[in-house]
């Protein structure tokens, strides 16, 4: 048990630790000067591989999907990450050249800190709870999924819309072209793993059909370009978030801290429709607290499945509010590190297409008192300048 705990506490640690400090310095590193965030990687990818060999040493069946996701990022992610594309200045191969492989490096980096470590980190909470549960492995995984997945589009369309905080136009497309596919295949989890019509089934269902059908009717208000069309497609988000708000407050009836924590998740949800509304006419001024309380809601999600509560409640005795209190402010913790990090490089971005103004605007200011020739004497130590003056001319002779 002492092993599981390390194990828990030091990944946690590096989930929540770690990787914001190598984020930070993802943003400030430059061009040919990347010594410390190299550096930085290096430490969290030693320490990574290091608590998993201890966990897979120590108490790992190698049979879990936990673990055999483990094995698999500590023997060809990281190594990719880390050592193949930083050594290999081109595939000729593949046709790739440096500055590709630079882009496929800083994707694969963003794709492991931002999603492949935290779906590991939470399958391995997902296996924790299910071996101190009732649940059999298959209906652990798939109450997993039913959370994890939805709660993870919540999460990842609430790191974009913080990133897009100042493009409501690119916000917008981006929720009618999420929305729908992601019901659609929410649905199909539904009908493929559903136990019967029952009221969970009614819920789910309802809440994706009418996912569908707003997604479907944003996009129609876009393609036929109505005058208004910020005031309906904000409208349809509302209704959106709304209903789902609502689902969730009514959707447990059990009395325990997993009713409580659907109930949360539906206020928080019923708090982004007011939002969105909000949007509508201070877009400028709500689009960050907009990605901050979806984010959070999808966090919230995140932990209020069955496995999770009951472990804590029931397994461990813990009170209630603590666990919310602590899931809240963690979701909270990861939004804010995501504000940042996305505020840091947008700054970035900012600073860099500044520099090339100017440049381009120092080639463009010749007048005539630029100098246009530089002239060395003899002697080395004085330099003149040759002017261009068309007003003036020396006579003949002079």
């Amino acid at each position: 048990m002492g092993a599981v705990i390390f194990h828990a506490v030091s990944m946690t640690l590096i989930v929540f630790i770690a990787f914001p400090i190598l984020l930070y310095q993802f943003t400030q590193k430059k061009d040919g000067n990347d010594s410390l965030f190299k550096v930085c990687q290096l430490i969290v990818a030693v320490a990574t591989i290091t608590v998993g060999c201890f966990a897979s040493y120590s108490f790992s069946s190698h049979t879990t999907v936990h673990a055999i996701c483990g094995l698999v990022i500590m023997c060809f992610a990281i190594p990719i990450w880390i050592w193949m594309l930083d050594l290999i200045p081109s595939l000729s191969m593949c046709s790739l050249s440096a500055n590709r492989l630079q882009s496929v490096r800083t994707r694969l980096g963003l794709m492991m800190l931002l999603f492949v470590f935290p779906t590991q980190w939470m399958l391995g909470i997902e296996h924790v709870t299910y071996e101190a549960g009732t649940y059999t492995e298959g209906v652990a995984f798939e109450k997993f999924l039913g959370h994890y997945f939805p709660g993870y589009c919540f999460m990842t369309s609430g790191m974009g819309i913080i990133w897009l905080s100042a493009d409501m136009e690119g916000v917008m497309k981006g929720e009618m072209n999420v929305l729908a596919p992601t019901a659609m295949i929410a649905m199909i989890g539904e009908l493929a793993f559903s136990k019967g019509i029952n009221t969970h089934f009614w819920h789910h269902t309802i809440l994706e059909s009418s996912a569908i059908a707003l997604g479907v009717l944003m996009n129609i208000i876009y393609r036929i370009k109505v005058p208004e069309r910020e005031k309906l497609h904000g409208l349809c988000m509302v209704m959106f978030w709304w209903l789902y708000g609502y689902m969730m407050i009514q959707h447990q009836t059990s009395g325990d801290l997993n009713e409580t924590m659907h109930k949360v998740v539906g206020a928080a949800n019923i708090g982004v429709a007011f939002v969105r509304m909000g949007c509508i006419y201070w877009n400028t001024s709500l689009l960050m607290v907009y990605g901050y309380l979806l984010f959070m809601a999808g966090f919230i999600f995140n932990f209020s499945d069955v496995l999770i509560t009951n472990w804590w409640q029931k397994y461990l005795g813990y009170p209630g509010m603590a666990y919310i209190s602590i899931v809240i402010f963690a979701g909270f913790y990861v939004a804010t590190v995501i504000g940042i990090f996305s505020q840091l490089l947008n700054g970035k971005e900012v600073e860099m297409e500044v520099k090339m103004e100017e440049k381009a605007d120092w080639r463009m200011d010749g007048d005539e008192s630029t100098p246009l020739v530089v002239v060395k004497s003899t002697a080395g130590s004085e330099e003149k300048a040759i002017w261009e003056d068309e007003s003036t001319s020396l006579p003949k002779g002079a």
